[in-house]
Order: structure tokens, then sequence, then C-alpha cells
């Protein structure tokens, strides 16, 4: 007598979202080191750095049986102290292999902590379809403009809602 497999657990909605805001809330995006103050008289610039480049490498996790490595670059501008544009590439290798490009905005409430919300094209299996991403990361300054960074990302897929996936990783960036 033949043993039925259990069916496919899927995440459920309501953990997805725990898991998402937990994510985001012990996340941020780039890294925003402060320049040093000026000395008086010397003119008022910004106290943050415009421009941030992110190198990134971590696990993607579509569900339980799926997970491959993820490789991206990043780039943002600050145009605010608060707020930044970006542009992003991830290439993620594994059972099968993706190729993400998009653009997001990124918020930075706090000094270490950014984060981000954006849009996306993925491209597997020779087709082309639309992400919505969603994550930050925390910087930790090591010199120099130079910082390391623990990052979560949360794809949305729009054409199908069961393909989503998790990112997790570390990214190096420096900011000028």
């Amino acid at each position: 007598m033949a043993v039925p497999k259990p069916a496919r657990r899927r995440t459920s909605s309501h953990l997805r979202t725990c898991l998402l805001a937990l994510g985001v809330a012990l996340s941020s995006c780039a890294t925003t080191t402060r320049r040093p103050p000026t000395p008086a008289g010397e003119g008022h610039g910004p106290e943050y750095r415009r421009h941030i480049l992110n190198g990134f490498a971590g696990i993607a996790h579509e569900d339980a049986e799926t997970e491959g490595l993820g490789l991206g670059i990043d780039y943002e501008y600050r145009f605010s102290e608060l707020f930044g544009v970006g542009a992003f590439t991830e290439f993620i290798a594994g059972e099968g292999r993706a190729v993400i490009v998009g653009a997001d905005l990124v918020w930075h409430p706090t000094e270490p902590l950014s984060l981000f919300l954006g849009y996306g094209e993925e491209r597997r299996n020779a087709e082309w379809e639309g992400v919505m991403r969603v994550g930050g990361l925390y910087e930790f300054p090591i010199g120099g403009g130079w910082a390391v960074s623990p990052t979560v990302a949360y794809d949305f897929s729009l054409k199908h809602p069961d393909e989503d996936v998790v990112v997790l990783g570390v990214s190096l960036g420096y900011a000028w």
C-alpha cells in the first residue's frame, strides 16, 4: 500500500506579514555614515553622504524546498537626510536562475536604519514579470565611509503570488 505524500505546506498570509514586519523592523538600507562636522565658518554642507554603493551576498528562499544564492549590487542617491532613490540588480542561482532589476525609494528614519520599497522586473525562464520589493538593512560603520549591513528583502511576485521570495544576507557598502 502506497503512503500518500503530505500536502505541500504554504506559509499563511498572517505569518508572512509578521515575518515581513519583523524583518523590516530589524533591518535597514544602504550606508548612511555621517560626515564629520565642519569647523565653524566653513559652510554648511549636508551632514550625510549622498552617494551609496552596496554589494550584496545572501540566500534567497522561495519556499521551504527552494533556496539559492543571491548576489547583487545597489546604488542610492540621498536627496535629503530622510529620503533617497535607488536602483538595484540581483542574480539568484539555485534550483532555477533569476535576474531582478529595479528601482526603489529609501527612507532613513534613524541614522543606522533605512527601509526601502521598490518595483522591479524579474527574468526567470526567459520571461519577465513584475515584483514589488520591501526590506532594509542595518548598518555597522567600519570606517572611511565603509559599512557592513545585515539585509532583509521580501519580493512579492505580481504574476505568481505563490512564488514570493525572502532574501537574507549581508551588504558591504561605501558612501561618499
